[in-house]
């Protein structure tokens, strides 16, 4: 069996959360981005749980039901872009630090990033940004979004550290 009983009600009660934090992100215009990040947390929790490849089951699940029930799918791209993240930062970073010294994989993460989000700014400004899109709005967007990117990693490493293990031994122990 891929899961057992304990894992699906935890996953299950997990993807009412995030869905719950999605909804509530396209609703509350005023936390939207710390929203979308803990739904997004959801997806590293389930990463935890289980495996990275269950994790990005548990992404699809809670994209597909986002689309079902958020009033604003602009909110869904973003948090899909988040879960993606986690799911490469759970199921690469692990084995990559076993390899090369932190600097070479903020390069690459930072590397990954852009190369995803240049052509989204260039061809999709309307997404971020409602006026003409300038050269200095550009390179400000580009450099406020690795900015909170880097940002983004940090806390979810930190978050991750100081609670991962916790989790996965409260899920043990019941």
């Amino acid at each position: 069996m891929l899961l057992n009983a304990r894992q699906v009600a935890y996953l299950g009660v997990l993807l009412a959360v995030c869905e719950v934090c999605l909804y509530m992100s396209a609703v509350l215009e005023i936390n939207t981005l710390a929203l979308l990040f803990v739904a997004a947390c959801c997806v590293g929790i389930s990463c935890i749980l289980t495996t990275p490849v269950k994790g990005g089951i548990f992404l699809v699940a809670a994209i597909l039901l986002g689309y079902l029930i958020l009033p604003n799918k602009l909110y869904l791209i973003t948090f899909a872009g988040l879960g993606v993240y986690i799911l490469i930062l759970e199921g690469v970073q692990p084995r990559m630090l076993l390899k090369w010294p932190v600097w070479i994989i903020w390069g690459i993460k930072l590397a990954v990033f852009n190369v995803v989000y240049v052509p989204l700014l260039i061809f999709v400004p309307q997404i971020l940004y409602s006026g003409e899109v300038s050269f200095g709005v550009f390179l400000a967007l580009l450099l406020a979004d690795n900015a909170v990117m880097v940002g983004f990693d940090y806390l979810y490493l930190s978050l991750e550290s100081k609670y991962g293990a916790q989790i996965q031994a409260l899920i043990r122990r019941r």
